[in-house]
């Protein structure tokens, strides 16, 4: 639909593009966690729950089993806000009927880690 509606809309001067956010810091992720479970939701969680049930929902899919990668991050609010702002300023004016997935890298990350049984970490460049 993006790049239909960006093919239809361009001579209009009008670009389309989708933003694509993974999970996000937000109370609707902390509240899905608690929904799931029947128990009673708290609709203002803090970025400390919702980190914790990030990590509780990755654990329980057999994901990961801590935080360390840069995938494993938790985006914040006004992450995907930055993200939706730039697309829509002329800053990204050559990016038209694009679906931009800002997820930390999850999409990707997730499944080498998986599929690699890890990556290593890279060494620092000693220059002499």
């Amino acid at each position: 639909m993006v790049r239909s509606a960006s093919v239809q809309l361009s001579k209009s001067n009008i670009r389309i593009n989708a933003l694509c956010p993974g999970f996000v810091a937000s109370s609707l992720l902390t509240s899905s966690v608690h929904a799931t479970k029947r128990e009673k939701v708290n609709v203002s969680g803090s970025e400390a729950q919702a980190k914790k049930d990030y990590f509780a929902y990755l654990t329980q899919q057999g994901i990961t089993e801590s935080g360390r990668y840069y995938f494993e991050r938790i985006p914040m609010p006004d992450e995907m806000a930055n993200v939706a702002i730039f697309l829509a300023s002329d800053l990204a004016a050559p990016i038209n009927g694009q679906a931009v997935v800002a997820d930390s890298g999850f999409t990707e990350g997730a499944g080498a880690h998986e599929c690699l049984g890890g990556i290593p970490e890279l060494k620092p460049l000693v220059l002499d």
